[in-house]
């Protein structure tokens, strides 16, 4: 069986476009790419203001050329930004998974990678439990349109916590475990999985860099 090798086009998409980072990932050898849509814009003037149909005829042609070119679309990476308890703020959030998440399955992707909930989004002194409990009510919500559009919601390994004691869902594996089995006791645990990025080990550093459950 060949080994397949796939790689991160964030900065080539970011330098080159969408296109081009497909052409470059395909010249180097990749077998597969996890495609970031993150720097799709919250602009008015963005192609996800332009409505569902916008949004799919692009990345349905983008994946189609992928597809061309003998590369693999393995995930999707959406929205950066999380929950930070502003209903306005939370529900343009949700909605922008969703396009994600149609942006996900026209690119014949099968996971859309969502970071938890963070300090930087609800700052380093707010209450563990309102954070456990922020973190799991923005799943519940995007995971809905997960299953709309038939890919999985993946909840990435990442925490930014600048100080020992915070809710961390990376470097206190501990609590991403059991964000994660919670999530799982739900009616929408298919449409669930995780994604380990090994490249934010530096965040767990305060908390002894824990190696236990990966």
């Amino acid at each position: 069986m060949k080994r397949m090798a796939g790689i991160s086009i964030e900065a080539l998409q970011k330098k080159y476009g969408d296109r081009r980072a497909l052409e470059i990932a395909q010249e180097i050898g990749a077998d597969a790419v996890d495609f970031n849509l993150k720097f799709e814009p919250y602009a008015e003037d963005s192609l996800y203001a332009e409505g569902d149909e916008a949004v799919d005829a692009y990345y349905r042609e983008l994946g189609a050329y992928a597809k061309a070119l003998g590369l693999i679309v393995s995930q999707t990476h959406g929205r950066c930004r999380t929950f930070r308890g502003d209903a306005e703020w939370d529900a343009a959030t949700v909605e922008k998974c969703r396009l994600d998440c149609l942006a996900t399955a026209a690119l014949g992707a099968p996971v859309c990678v969502i970071h938890s909930v963070t300090t930087s989004a609800v700052g380093p002194d707010a209450e563990p439990q309102y954070i456990r409990d922020l973190n799991h009510s923005m799943f519940m919500q995007i995971l809905p349109h997960a299953k709309q559009y038939g890919v999985k919601i993946a909840a990435e390994t990442f925490g930014d916590s600048p100080k020992f004691g915070c809710i961390d869902f990376f470097g206190d594996l501990d609590e991403f475990v059991l964000a994660c089995r919670k999530i799982e006791k739900t009616e929408y645990r298919d449409w669930f999985t995780v994604c380990v990025d090994t490249g934010h080990s530096n965040k767990a550093m305060r908390f002894g860099n824990p190696a236990r459950g990966m």
